[in-house]
């Protein structure tokens, strides 16, 4: 399978969209894949604590390549502040559309997936990152302004596969701050599957999930985001290779 390229993109604000990169990352690393992580957040680059975490923990040895990666344990990232050198170094204007793109055509073969986190009010990057990637994941909860605003991300998706020639898609919604006990009413379930013809994913991931416990022994045992993530990621890979062969065979 060629690298697949996925964005996690919602243009609201606290939908999980960091963490489903992390987690989705360090779960795809559990099952043997290379993954590199881009955070395009040009507003919180220094407040970033979830990523900061990641790449300070004792637990994982960080360093920084030539090019600006930061690799650890898990998974390789690109920082906003090393996509601004990038794009200083290289002369590039800001308004450039396919600065992701042709910053990935030199590394993308390294990896398995790479994960796009892109947070709300950067437009440009946004657009860049629809640009790259060949798959959008969409982390939303259950509200009305949700809904609203996916029916703007599939017009976007329209408009960059009519203007540019690409075959981007929304691989499906993953249902973020739900309870086992929260029903999705048939009403909105129809709506996004079958009006606007998006798959939601099975596994869901919990409103306040548990932070990191520890054992007597105080080692770390798997949170139960870490696991909704996992079982996530399954579905995930799944997802797209039935997508994938679906698209050999036509």
């Amino acid at each position: 399978m060629n690298p697949q390229i996925i964005s996690v993109v919602n243009q609201i604000k606290g939908t999980y969209k960091t963490t489903t990169c992390i987690q989705l990352a360090k779960a795809l690393f559990k099952s043997h894949k290379k993954v590199l992580v881009m955070d395009l957040d040009a507003v919180n680059v220094a407040n970033n604590h979830e990523y900061h975490g990641v790449f300070n923990s004792k637990q994982n040895i960080s360093k920084q390549t030539e090019s600006g990666i930061i690799t650890n344990n898990e998974f390789d990232l690109i920082s906003y502040i090393s996509l601004a050198m990038v794009i200083e170094s290289n002369d590039q204007s800001i308004d450039n559309e396919f600065i992701i793109t042709n910053l990935l055509k030199s590394i993308v073969k390294k990896y398995d997936y790479i994960l796009i986190d892109c947070p709300a009010g950067t437009p440009n990057l946004y657009k860049n990152a629809l640009l790259a990637s060949n798959w959008l994941i969409v982390p939303i909860p259950i509200d009305q302004l949700s809904l609203r605003a996916l029916e703007m991300l599939q017009q976007e998706v329209n408009e960059v596969n009519i203007n540019y020639g690409n075959n981007l898609q929304i691989l499906g919604i993953l249902l973020i701050k739900h309870e086992n006990s929260q029903q999705i009413s048939q009403e909105i379930r129809i709506y996004i599957t079958q009006i606007l013809n998006l798959k939601i994913f099975n596994h869901t991931i919990s409103y306040d999930s548990p932070s990191l416990k520890t054992t007597k022994l105080k080692k770390p045992v798997a949170s139960v985001l870490q696991l909704e993530y996992l079982a996530f990621s399954e579905e995930f890979r799944k997802t797209i290779k039935a997508k994938l062969l679906i698209e050999s065979s036509m």
